[in-house]
């Protein structure tokens, strides 16, 4: 993750105060305020902000906000795709307080190549379990991360089992808990035309030199469920293409409140 951004697009650095009004004029404020509730400032964009970065109106777009933490390194980047153009966007460092926008049009070629540079975070390249998915309570799990430190690996395998039901599967999530070579979190966003809802998922990911975790949780008050699915790195790369390159469809589109 430590790869700079392909040389020669159109580049901008912005305080956080100058990005916050940036995602609000693009209709991606909330994105910031689900990662982070203490996002706050004017919500309209910068005078200074280039053509590139303001005209970004368009009806439907897409995109994806990564957090990762890869051994002793830790960043915070995301892809920002709408009709004709493609930001990209990092933190300029751990504790930064500025973001760096580079444009460009090439949407496909673009998307995965953020997709790959993303999945440099998966360490294991194949899914070498052969174990079915866990079904977990979001909530309990909510509970367990914040002790992970002070926790012997008994407690937590057993705390994880009771809530799964899977002995052998609690087992290896709890090692990759207590051991992660990398985590992190991906917020998928994204707005169909005739749409005035933003449609928000959110994924985290846990990996280890023997075996990926792609976590999915429920995001409803009344829902409480976490499904932790054994993953390869091609699947997890899939996964952000997918998201990334889909085109709305007609039945998308009739299914919009």
């Amino acid at each position: 993750m430590q790869e700079d951004f392909v040389t020669e697009r159109k580049e901008v650095t912005l305080s956080a105060e100058e990005f916050y009004g940036t995602a609000c004029h693009w209709g991606i404020g909330e994105v910031l305020h689900r990662l982070d509730s203490s996002w706050s400032g004017s919500k309209q964009a910068p005078e200074r902000l280039p053509a590139w970065a303001s005209d970004l109106t368009a009806s439907s777009f897409r995109g994806c906000w990564m957090r990762y933490h890869l051994e002793e390194e830790a960043g915070e980047e995301f892809i920002h795709c709408c009709e004709g153009q493609v930001i990209w966007g990092k933190r300029m460092g751990e504790a930064s307080s500025s973001f760096k926008l580079c444009g460009e049009q090439v949407r496909e070629s673009l998307c995965r190549e953020w997709a790959k540079r993303a999945c440099q975070s998966i360490r294991t390249e194949e899914n070498r379990a052969e174990m079915p998915a866990l079904l977990l309570s979001r909530n309990e799990y909510d509970t367990l991360i914040p002790r992970l430190k002070e926790m012997e690996l008994d407690e937590l395998m057993n705390r994880l089992a009771v809530h799964s039901g899977d002995h052998e599967g609690s087992i290896a999530l709890a090692r990759s808990l207590k051991r992660p070579g990398s985590h992190g979190e991906i917020l998928f966003y994204g707005k169909d035309s005739g749409c005035e809802r933003l449609e928000l998922h959110q994924v985290r990911f846990i990996s280890t030199d023997h075996i990926n975790w792609i976590l999915r949780e429920s995001t409803g008050d009344r829902e409480d469920w976490l499904i932790a699915s054994p993953s390869s790195r091609y699947k997890f790369q899939e996964m952000l293409e997918s998201w990334l390159m889909h085109s709305p469809s007609v039945e998308t589109y009739k299914q919009c409140p």
